[in-house]
């Protein structure tokens, strides 16, 4: 029973675990830079960068298609192969019941792999697209 609930929750926490220590460093980084750039004002120094960039909305950057296709592609993959391999362990030790019911949730990983399928399709219609607007 133990070894069924760590086997399910590990995953989620190990998540957890990276999105906040990913955050936790890009916060950090983000108040180094803001002191950095304090201290060469105090000082009287130009500043490093321009300070329009500093305060110009991230989220406007763009991911291609080909990129966010790529990471639901492998997202899709691995969910399916985990949870497929967890069904192939609990069969090993003999919990059939389990076993049955992850292997039922095994297709899950297949919507983010199809949709991750048409993200790098619309990738190469549009560099297609980009190659033949560029000729004309």
């Amino acid at each position: 029973m133990i070894l069924q609930v760590l086997s399910l929750t590990i995953p989620f926490i190990f998540v957890i675990v990276m999105v906040w220590l990913g955050i936790n460093e890009k916060q950090k980084r983000n108040q180094f830079q803001a002191d950095l750039y304090f201290k060469a004002l105090e000082k009287g120094q130009p500043c490093p960068v321009d300070l329009a960039k500093l305060f110009e909305d991230p989220k406007k950057k763009k991911r291609s298609p080909l990129s966010v296709g790529t990471i639901l592609l492998f997202v899709g993959a691995g969910i399916s192969l985990t949870f497929w391999l967890m069904s192939v362990i609990f069969a090993f030790i003999g919990e059939n019941g389990v076993s049955n019911a992850l292997f039922s949730v095994t297709p899950v990983g297949i919507l983010p792999f199809v949709v991750g399928i048409a993200y790098v399709i619309i990738h190469f219609i549009e560099k297609k697209k980009d190659e033949i607007e560029d000729a004309k």
